[in-house]
């Protein structure tokens, strides 16, 4: 493996992290042949990176910012789940709200 850069997102991640995690990711898929095993991994690199520059809890938004985000998840293929599987919003029925805030019984 050679290193060659290492892109900005994953500026924070300890470089001894990311190779250990790198090399496992090629022991996991070693039964991929060389074209397949570059894209599993570039694959994997580039869901970490969009995970470590994703909007996290807590996280500060401009209400433009929020606007912004809601418009580039419409324009994403799979908008439904982050590249880990986790979802990005879910289905609530109004009744359900309404009877969150005790207008429904």
């Amino acid at each position: 493996m050679i290193i060659q850069a290492i892109p900005v997102h994953l500026k924070e991640v300890p470089l001894e992290e990311l190779v250990r995690q790198t090399v496992g990711w090629i022991q996991e898929n070693q039964r991929l042949d060389n074209d397949q095993l570059y894209k599993k991994v570039n694959e994997k690199l580039h869901a970490k990176m969009a995970c470590k520059a994703a909007v996290k809890a807590g996280d500060i938004l401009t209400t433009a910012q929020m606007h912004q985000l809601l418009r580039d998840l419409e324009k994403i293929e799979n908008r439904f789940t982050c590249p880990h599987g986790r979802p990005t919003g879910w289905d609530i029925p109004l009744y359900d709200i309404e009877k969150k805030f005790k207008r429904k019984l």
